[in-house]
């Protein structure tokens, strides 16, 4: 199976004036929802998809939970989640406070079975491109 992708041009920010050049982006087909994620797992296991769900809501939960305890959640055969943040640099240390953190985002590092798949991925030109 190959993963999809459109071509489409796009300009640096920083040279407005300089030709466009052409990037694949990937194709994304559809969303999956907690119910349909859900539903598929249960399938392919002797779990009734209402425990699935509830398992991955409480997953949810307590990744939160554990992260802001500063805590690295892995998870075996996906990989580990952590917390991160980007903040504003200043000369003096003992100045630096709580405001000066910009952003605060949660980091996801695949495992080595990801790892390994996501290198062997094979990609296609999808049929139909935005640009033509």
């Amino acid at each position: 199976m190959s993963v999809e992708y459109h071509v489409v041009p796009k300009r640096s920010p920083r040279a407005i004036e300089a030709p466009a050049k052409w990037y694949p982006i990937l194709k994304r087909t559809d969303t999956l929802s907690t119910d349909e994620l859900s539903r598929n797992i249960s399938a392919r296991c002797s779990l009734h998809q209402a425990d699935v769900q509830a398992a991955l809501i409480a997953l949810s939960h307590e990744i939160r939970r554990a992260s802001a305890e500063g805590k690295a959640i892995c998870l075996d055969h996906l990989g580990t989640f952590s917390l991160g943040i980007n903040g504003e640099g200043l000369s003096d240390a003992s100045k630096v406070r709580p405001w000066h953190i910009k952003k605060v985002y949660l980091r996801f590092h695949p495992d080595k079975r990801i790892k390994s798949w996501l290198k062997e991925l094979r990609f296609k030109r999808a049929a139909k491109s935005r640009t033509g």
